[in-house]
């Protein structure tokens, strides 16, 4: 298994715990305050996904770089949603809520 299948694994467990949770979902889209960044994030969200994804063995770094790929993900997927919606249908950000990571350009850090 090469270091970019790791990678990639670790984004597609975040992405099934982060998509479990609608709040977390919202708080992941949204992202910590702008003077902040998720590797000093103490919120409850994120602690409870740190503890989700012990597993992985990330460093607060590389969860950090992991979270703000799924962030990219999510966006992404907000915005095909967004974009896909009648003009008379408002934009719902939970309507896509799954996401298969392999078709991200996210490479190992």
């Amino acid at each position: 298994m090469t270091d970019n299948d790791i990678w990639m694994q670790s984004i597609n467990n975040m992405m099934n715990h982060i998509n479990a949770d609608n709040n977390l979902r919202e708080y992941v889209i949204n992202g910590p305050d702008d003077n902040e960044g998720f590797m000093w994030d103490d919120n409850e969200y994120i602690k409870r996904l740190s503890t989700l994804v012990d597993s992985d063995g990330h460093s607060g770094c590389s969860f950090a770089i992991c979270l703000r790929s799924c962030q990219a993900l999510l966006k992404k997927q907000q915005s095909m949603h967004c974009d896909n919606a009648d003009a008379d249908a408002s934009c719902d950000a939970d309507a896509n809520a799954s996401c298969d990571a392999d078709d991200s350009k996210s490479k190992m850090p």
